[in-house]
């Protein structure tokens, strides 16, 4: 995902020159250079005091507690390796051990120019220089590697600040794979930066997941966070409590969506949001594995005194009613200032509705935006709804009930709560329901021209469960298909015809290196399709999505999922098996979860590792084992949110989810199904 807008610079701790940071928009303003740890008195200073007793080294202290004078640093410089690294390590601060610096109070006093050093003292210095370095690359911890940075300051060795200010003189802090120890270094420059910046994207920088989790203490000194689908887990949930718990924290908008934190990061998390110094106002937990525990954790938070959030994101996590019970008790707290709550995807039926009614029509309740797209709601629970809507307490302003399978008997519920109580709703999206043509008259006569109506997409179809409700029929597209694929079946299959070509004229979007077809439709705004895939001994298939022009890409990287312009679930088959799944985009593969079905069939493979037959209809082989005979897997595509899933389809049209890419899908480029096949065939269902 691309941001637009001015980069931040970073001052370089020698010159205080600037340099570009991508993903950083600061304040306006001049901005300091890292100051001087040897020169300043009464300003901020970057290195903690280290206050030494009886020739041992203590333990770190707390830069926004300590006071009082400090000593010659020269204590640090003849401490051996093994005391100075054990003092290092036994420390254990407070959550808010290393935060945005403060200036230091009280009297310092000043550090005098360094003596000769003795060889020895010198190589003992060079040695525990290298160590220190040697542990930030080790260092798992986040916190302990900005402490560490500390200690190489204070040693005067400025070498990994300096290497990173190289990247950033260079501009290729986007392009180049940062390092673990790069991250550290990064993320002690932007937090020794006397300016706030107004965002940090974490995905900006090119690293891996341990090195953005090295990057989110810089969560402490910015007022916007977007840290979302960056494989964080519950310890980075830690770090941004400690930020959150900050006297002075400017973090006010935080977005940790589609990381998978569970319950156990949002736990760790609410003990930020209970500090009375967290300022917090929007928190995205989209897609984080959550389920009704971290609703019962929010709604304690919601609760607590002064709370500041006001936009809650809990979207496409299987809450269930359960859990909107729970996180009611939090919406009706009169110590609750939440405005916006987004639930979307949530797993929620008619069963949470009468409590949603009661949050309505809550006196203390300050709601305004209520997004419920895509729950199995139907017409009972719009009803319910509809009770707190119609009171004079609601000051509800937009409500989301897109594809909840409503009809017209909800339509009419809806329209008697707008001509009881008129004054504040402005928005309501029926999109993808079936309100038919008396449900929208008499939406459209109780509205009074002061809401805007959305009923787009609507139909018969609409009414069925889950995303079959966005079902669309699609052929293959014979000018696409490579030569040893043969189309049937009215180009709804494809076979692989290993060796024998089909007499295709030649076509600019033929695929020529792939066994690849791609379908004649594009995908629209949601669309959902299923595939059939036949028995075979030996082959693969997948099914894929890509952009419409993906096959005139240089060949080497036409294959779906290796690219960055499509997406593809592959399926392994082994003796008439279905051996192994995995899902692909940017030549990025990770296995997919087992899903269970009617048998689930097991054994091993060819190295005698387990193997999981994990979709399809399966009957017993000879030896009572369960065959994959054919599977049908499920794809649903919600351009405009974003998501790509992957489900397994039972013979009992039962779906299971197997995986969920989060993307951001270019606007005016079609989208189209496509299927790679080798040795095997594959077909589209026709959906009902």
């Amino acid at each position: 995902m691309t941001h637009t807008g001015s980069k931040s610079p970073v001052p370089d701790p020698h010159t205080g020159s600037r340099s570009p940071v991508p993903g950083l928009q600061p304040q306006s303003g001049n901005r300091s250079s890292l100051p001087d740890p040897h020169t300043q008195t009464g300003s901020r200073s970057p290195v903690p005091d280290l206050q030494p007793q009886s020739g041992s080294r203590s333990p770190l202290p707390d830069p926004h507690t300590q006071t009082g004078s400090r000593s010659d640093k020269g204590t640090c410089k003849t401490n051996t390796i093994g005391t100075f690294m054990k003092s290092l390590f036994k420390w254990k601060g407070s959550r808010s051990s290393v935060p945005h610096p403060q200036p230091q109070t009280g009297s310092r006093l000043p550090v005098p120019d360094p003596q000769p050093q003795t060889e020895s003292t010198s190589e003992s210095i060079e040695k525990t220089v290298q160590y220190i370095k040697m542990k930030i690359r080790e260092e798992s911890s986040a916190e302990k590697t900005i402490n560490l940075f500390h200690c190489l300051i204070e040693l005067n060795d400025n070498s990994l600040v300096e290497e990173i200010q190289k990247f950033l003189g260079s501009g290729k802090l986007s392009d180049e794979l940062l390092q673990l120890h790069q991250c550290s270094a990064l993320a002690f420059v932007l937090l020794m930066s006397e300016e706030i910046l107004d965002e940090f994207d974490l995905k900006t920088y090119n690293t891996s997941a341990a090195g953005h989790q090295r990057l989110v203490p810089v969560v402490r000194n910015c007022k916007k966070a977007i840290l979302n689908s960056c494989d964080l887990t519950d310890e980075s949930c830690d770090i941004v409590a400690s930020a959150l718990q900050l006297s002075n924290s400017p973090l006010r908008d935080l977005d940790l969506s589609y990381n998978k934190l569970r319950d156990s990061g949002v736990k760790l998390l609410c003990d930020g949001l209970m500090s009375p110094n967290c300022k917090l106002q929007r928190l995205g937990l989209n897609s984080c594995d959550l389920t009704d525990e971290s609703c019962d954790i929010m709604a304690s938070a919601l609760q607590s005194s002064n709370s500041p959030l006001r936009d809650l994101d809990l979207r496409y996590n299987d809450l269930g009613d359960s859990g909107v019970k729970l996180l009611c008790d939090g919406l009706m707290s009169s110590n609750c200032k939440l405005q916006r709550l987004g639930l979307g995807w949530c797993n929620l039926t008619e069963g949470c509705c009468d409590v949603l009614a009661s949050v309505l029509r809550s006196p203390h309740s300050e709601l305004r935006d209520l997004e419920l797209r895509d729950n199995e709601l139907q017409d009972s629970g719009v009803g319910a709804l509809s009770a707190g809507l119609e009171d004079s307490h609601c000051k509800l302003q937009r409500l989301g009930l897109s594809g909840c399978r409503v009809t017209q008997t909800g339509c009419d519920s809806l329209a008697s709560a707008l001509r009881s109580n008129p004054s504040h709703l402005r928005e309501l999206d029926l999109r993808y329901n079936h309100p038919g043509d008396s449900g929208v008259r008499a939406l459209s006569a109780a509205k009074l021209d002061t809401v805007t109506l959305l009923v787009d997409h609507g139909g018969e179809n609409r009414t069925k469960p889950g995303p079959r409700k966005y079902g669309c029929q699609f052929t293959l597209d014979p000018n696409t298909a490579y030569r040893e694929l043969s189309l049937s079946e009215g180009n709804r299959k494809v076979t692989h015809t290993e060796g024998r070509e089909e007499p295709y004229p030649d076509h600019p979007e033929r695929f020529k290196s792939q066994p690849q077809v791609v379908c004649r439709e594009s995908v629209c705004e949601r669309c959902y399709w299923e595939a059939e895939c036949s028995e075979s001994q030996r082959g693969g298939v997948s099914i894929a999505v890509t952009y419409k022009a993906q096959n005139k890409a240089v060949e080497e990287h036409a294959a779906f999922g290796l690219n960055k312009t499509s997406w593809s679930l592959e399926c392994e088959f082994h003796e008439g098996r279905v051996q192994r799944y995995y899902v692909w985009h940017n030549k990025h593969g990770i296995p997919a979860p087992p899903s269970p079905y009617r048998r689930a069939g097991a054994g091993t493979d060819g190295e005698g590792e387990s193997v999981y037959y994990r979709v399809g209809v399966c009957d017993d082989d000879d030896d009572g084992e369960g065959v994959c005979v054919y599977y049908r897997v499920g794809v649903c595509v919600d351009r405009p949110a974003g998501t790509l899933s992957f489900y397994s389809v039972s013979d009992s049209d039962t779906l299971t989810l197997l995986h969920t890419f989060h993307t951001h899908f270019t606007e005016h480029t079609p989208l189209c199904a496509g299927f790679s096949v080798f040795n095997s065939s594959v077909s589209l269902c026709q959906l009902e």
